[in-house]
């Protein structure tokens, strides 16, 4: 019947949707997560039907792993104990930045493996644990709050820093839905607040509360789009933030190049190379903004000078290659 086509439909959608972002696996325990929200009883019944989703589920996730082991973009190196305080501090920043949303940044690495963990990370294990335990004597009875902020956990599980990929520890675009949960755990609560209240001067200061939090975060977002204007704008602000990381210094420098202006280009390659913040990638963009510039014997003693550094870079190598 109808209700047949529309599950193989959904099947379908959510087959394409791993496909093109494996961060979908959330959704078979976010469909009996709802269910549970609803007030349905989850039986066998209700298991089976999402039995489909969570096969498709596991083997997107068995292929992601076997991707990022081969890519060498895994964390086979880094110890388990690091792992676990990603996790609760990944966990903390995507709660936090939530509600006070300051020193936002396009990229935030991994702390040196050669270093102790920096102080926070510590800290936010102990606020997790105390958050899920205010939780916990919180929300019971209030399903649906208690309901958000799991989905909000569920969401956001994937990418705690368990399997770390890439070089970013956390990211802002990873919270996006995820949020959707928290947010209606604060309306549901809010709700719940405002129905005790008495009508007065109390009872008011809830919605006008909420309206000043609505503003206020409308106005950090205006401001933080205005940093998202262009390449420049972006990575100078993540530079502001973070002055040891080369490849912000390279995608400054990009960004620059982008933009058709290399002399931008050139004077952000001195400055790097002036910190002594730079790696191969970084070296190569400074050889095109030099070459840019008209300066292609300086862009061919920094792609030599590179080339001696990094002997295994095959882009430096090519590019060294066509200069000559």
């Amino acid at each position: 019947g109808r209700g047949k086509w529309l599950y193989a439909a959904s099947l379908g959608a959510f087959a394409l949707s791993l496909s093109a972002k494996p961060m979908g696996v959330t959704l078979p325990p976010a469909l009996l997560l709802f269910d549970w929200m609803r007030g349905k009883r989850l039986d066998i019944t209700s298991i089976k039907e999402t039995l489909p989703f969570f096969a498709l589920a596991a083997l997107a996730g068995v292929l992601t792993l076997f991707w990022v082991s081969q890519s060498g973009m895994g964390a086979e190196q880094i110890a388990l104990a690091r792992r676990v305080l990603f996790a609760f501090y990944s966990l903390w920043f995507y709660f936090s930045k939530a509600f006070v949303p300051s020193e936002l940044s396009c990229f935030y690495p991994y702390p040196s493996p050669h270093n102790a963990l920096p102080w926070s990370y510590f800290f936010s294990a102990v606020a997790v644990g105390a958050l899920g335990l205010a939780a916990w004597r919180l929300l019971r009875g209030h399903r649906a709050a208690a309901g958000g902020l799991l989905f909000f956990a569920l969401s956001v599980l994937p990418v705690l820093g368990f399997f770390p990929v890439g070089k970013t520890v956390v990211a802002d675009r990873y919270s996006y839905l995820a949020h959707v949960g928290l947010f209606l755990s604060c309306a549901v609560l809010l709700e719940s607040l405002y129905s005790k209240l008495k009508p007065g001067r109390v009872a008011a200061t809830v919605p006008l509360s909420a309206l000043a939090a609505i503003t206020a975060l409308a106005w950090q977002a205006n401001t933080r789009c205005l940093v998202w204007k262009d390449s420049v704008a972006l990575w100078n602000n993540a530079l502001s933030q973070n002055k040891t990381e080369p490849l912000i210094r390279a995608k400054l420098i990009e960004g620059y190049l982008e933009l058709g202006n290399a002399q931008g280009a050139s004077t952000a390659c001195e400055a790097a190379v002036k910190d002594g913040v730079f790696d191969a990638e970084t070296l190569n963009n400074c050889a095109a903004a030099y070459d840019r510039e008209g300066k292609p014997a300086q862009a061919e003693k920094t792609l030599e000078a590179a080339a001696r550094l990094y002997p295994d870079h095959a882009a430096l190598q090519y590019n060294l290659g066509v200069l000559r």
